[in-house]
């Protein structure tokens, strides 16, 4: 299959963005700075406040709203700015990735570089980047009524569909290579990647819960939570079941939990790819390993530093670490799954123009 290297840099391109757009929008929710801005201007808001009068009328906009009312009341102009600073970065990014995926995806059209199932899967990654834009406003919407703070249901929606969108670039530009080999022969690997790469995501999830949440705050200590392994409070909301979705303590137990599972499992995935022997399955095996438990030792770190205040480098190292990871599992996915011609035999970037060029050869002959 031949591969057009302008899409490979494309999706690269693309990638790249999304992770920063992910690590932007951490940072977005952890400085609370994701409600200053109170309108969703597609066009128009490209551009910030210019100058000192355009300054006070959005922040007077910002002043009739609950996070101001309830939380920042004593806030100045000066402080606003801050927060608005990040919130503007977060918006603009997020529209300069839907110009980086749009423009050059109508050019390979009109240039005929992309066969008719390259568009189909291409107009997917287009339509999820438009979706996630939509998640992001529904989100800011549930902090702009009544409650000062996003709904952390829709914020971990806005998250897994941001990974989702990744990593289905990622798996576009994997089986997109014309020189891509399915070599990893032994399917445990497989099987058990995939039920860490679900695990993950769950822990993402819970991940999501506890920013949305703030629960670093209600128990900075470990190993213990407050001095306990599990305290009572974990189970004081009816029903019983809401307690794994909205209580902090319950939401920590599960996180911690689930992190030292993926600890335990991605160990032993690494472990599993180093036995199989061969160079590239030894720095896979060592990769996942490494990552696995530098992602721990982040949320260890992150969590302790609650005491001090928001970690917000170190919260957003620790994301951007959860990210790596899972595009690392999902590649072992890609390539142990060898016994999938769907997947294997993907040529989704096979240019139309060269098919139709030896047809028509074939014809005059």
């Amino acid at each position: 299959m031949h591969l057009n290297k302008a899409i490979r840099i494309w999706l690269i391109i693309g990638m790249t963005m999304v992770i920063a757009m992910v690590i932007i929008g951490g940072i977005t929710r952890l400085t609370g700075s994701g409600l200053s801005m109170v309108n969703w201007k597609l066009i128009q808001g490209t551009l910030p406040p210019l100058n000192e009068t355009q300054w006070q009328e959005t922040f007077e906009k910002y002043k009739s709203f609950p996070q101001y009312k309830l939380v920042n009341k004593d806030m100045n102009l000066e402080s606003f700015k801050k927060i608005f600073f990040w919130e503007y970065i977060h918006r603009v990014w997020g529209r300069l990735i839907g110009i980086v995926f749009i423009i050059p995806w109508l050019y390979f059209i009109i240039r005929k570089q992309l066969s008719a199932k390259a568009i189909k899967h291409t107009a997917i990654l287009l339509l999820l980047g438009g979706l996630q834009g939509l998640i992001g406003w529904f989100m800011v919407k549930s902090g702009l009524v009544n409650i000062p703070s996003v709904s952390h249901y829709r914020l971990a929606l806005h998250l897994i569909t941001a990974l989702f969108l990744l990593s289905y670039i990622f798996w576009l530009y994997q089986v997109s290579g014309n020189d891509i080999k399915w070599d990893i022969k032994n399917k445990h690997i497989f099987n058990f990647g995939f039920a860490l790469f679900i695990i993950l995501c769950v822990q993402i999830i819970y991940g999501a819960f506890m920013s949305g949440l703030k629960a670093g705050f209600a128990a900075p200590t470990f190993p213990l939570i407050n001095e306990s392994i599990l305290p009572s409070i974990a189970f004081k909301q009816e029903p019983l079941y809401m307690n794994l979705f909205n209580n902090k303590i319950m939401i920590h137990f599960i996180h911690r939990t689930l992190g030292f599972l993926i600890l335990v499992m991605g160990c032993f995935l690494g472990f599993i790819l180093i036995k199989e022997k061969t160079k590239q399955t030894l720095r896979l095996g060592i990769a996942i390993i490494a990552i696995v438990c530098t992602q721990v030792l982040l949320g260890i770190i992150t969590l302790l530093s609650f005491k001090n205040g928001m970690p917000i480098m170190l919260a957003s190292l620790h994301q951007f670490t959860a990210i790596i990871l899972l595009l690392c599992i999902l590649y072992i996915l890609i390539r142990s799954k060898n016994n999938s011609p769907s997947l294997a035999d993907s040529k989704v970037f096979d240019r139309p123009s060269e098919k139709d060029s030896n047809k028509q050869g074939q014809n005059k002959n």
